[in-house]
């Protein structure tokens, strides 16, 4: 649906990738940014997985959501908390 077209004005598109941190370029959120066009507002949606799998650890909020972060900060403004 074109909101535009329909005569919305007051409708805002949140793009909340994972906060992933991968070594692998194919796996960054950014890659995947639908573009400045159809994003108005960024959030981060992270997981801290503590001890629940054999290959995780409990994780500080700055290590789970620095590195996306600092990656996307430049693509759109970040939703404040």
């Amino acid at each position: 649906m074109d909101f535009r077209r329909e005569g919305a004005d007051n409708v805002r598109w949140v793009w909340c990738p994972y906060a992933v941190r991968s070594r692998h370029s194919g796996e960054r959120a950014e890659v995947y940014f639908p573009g400045v066009q159809n994003v108005d507002w960024l959030a981060l949606d992270g997981y801290n997985w503590g001890n629940t799998r054999c290959w995780a650890r409990w994780e500080s909020f700055r290590e789970i959501f620095e590195p996306a972060y600092e990656r996307l900060r430049r693509l759109t403004p970040i939703i404040p908390l």
